[in-house]
């Protein structure tokens, strides 16, 4: 999805240039060692920010630092994110094991993540969704609820790895 963004932007981009410097509006040269060349100035774009509450960003470290981890197949460093007492989509408990046990058939069944994208679900850094895409070519959502234990983030519990 950012590849062809990219790839949209980029042409979009060419094709503004382009129509910029056949209309006519951008410089102009006369003939002549004496003659002077004029220019219109081309303004700038100016991105729009993403504004979102400080608060829905305070997660996301934790986010991607698990899927590194996981992106790595380092499922016990994964592991450390998540809290002693997370639950599946099953609502079972997801011990170290059991964790290691889902990780390793998701990428069996769909080969190995390739691509996460992660958006916060919520104000409050609890609820981030993530895109996710597999070498597989299976694209899908993930979701994950987090909690704040002092200063760090773990996670209580998600969908799918």
């Amino acid at each position: 999805m950012k590849r062809y963004l990219l790839v949209i932007s980029i042409f979009v981009a060419l094709m503004a240039l382009f129509c910029t410097s056949c209309s006519g509006s951008g410089s102009t040269l006369t003939g002549g060692p004496n003659s002077k060349s004029t220019s219109a100035s081309t303004p700038t774009p100016t991105p729009t920010p993403l504004i979102m509450p400080q608060g829905a960003v305070k997660s996301i470290p934790v986010v991607a630092s698990y899927y590194q981890a996981i992106k790595e197949k380092n499922y016990t460093l994964a592991y450390t994110f998540v809290d002693a007492n997370a639950k599946n989509s099953s609502g079972q408990t997801l011990t170290e094991a059991s964790f290691k046990q889902m990780a390793l058939a998701s990428d069996s069944e769909s080969g190995a993540i390739v691509n996460v994208e992660i958006d916060p679900a919520s104000t409050d850094s609890t609820q981030i969704l993530l895109t996710i895409d597999r070498s597989s070519s299976l694209h899908y959502h993930a979701h994950l609820t987090l909690k704040q234990e002092g200063t760090t983030w773990k996670i209580i519990s998600l969908d799918r790895i």
